[in-house]
């Protein structure tokens, strides 16, 4: 539900990418991808897999509730990850 929300948002098209503004420009051949962009695509059984990873490492290092996690990270897959694990673990995450 969550992939399917997301893709619907003009947004989404930039995620993964290193420049952004290269998905809002027109280009003459509109089915090719621009060079820079890395789009990932990930089943929910692999989305589950990598928060659940990611969620157990934070809590081995004592990340839990009434904690915040601060997560620099470019609008990507790995961006995903990190909040949805970072809620998993019962913590909050801080965008900077």
């Amino acid at each position: 539900l969550l992939v399917a929300t997301v893709a619907a948002t003009p947004d989404a098209v930039a995620l993964g990418a290193d420049e952004p503004s290269a998905t809002r420009e027109a280009h003459p051949s509109p089915d090719r991808h621009p060079s820079s962009t890395r789009f990932v695509r990930l089943s929910y059984a692999e989305l589950d897999e990598r928060v659940n990873r990611l969620a157990r490492y934070l809590i081995g290092r004592g990340v839990g509730p009434e904690d915040r996690v601060a997560l620099a990270i470019r609008r990507s897959a790995d961006l995903v990850i990190a909040m949805y694990a970072v809620a998993k673990a019962g913590a909050a995450y801080v965008p900077i």
